[in-house]
């Protein structure tokens, strides 16, 4: 059975981590919205029910968006990972 300390810190991690992973996934998504309409000069599908968008661009948005949100996320736990480190000199609790 874990310690107390150490189940602590495993809950302060994952607080960290999807606090972070939260934070990337709302600034990506703005990103990409921001992009797609300059460059397509239309809002983006609301969702994957949007008849109003071919199926084209919607593969391009979907595609785009599962992309942008896998890569931010794992950079975002990447940099809490180290930001944790430097902070406790030991790596996240998931992680040892």
């Amino acid at each position: 059975m874990p310690s107390v300390d150490v189940t602590k810190k495993r809950l302060i991690w994952r607080g960290i981590s999807a606090g972070a992973t939260a934070v990337s996934v709302v600034v990506t998504q703005r990103l990409i919205t921001t992009i797609w309409r300059k460059v397509r000069g239309t809002p983006p599908p609301e969702g994957p029910a949007d008849r109003r968008v071919a199926l084209g661009p919607a593969l391009t948005w979907a595609v785009a968006m599962g992309i942008g949100l896998a890569v931010s996320r794992m950079i975002a736990v990447r940099l809490s990972a180290r930001a944790w480190e430097a902070a406790t000199h030991e790596a996240p609790p998931e992680m040892t």
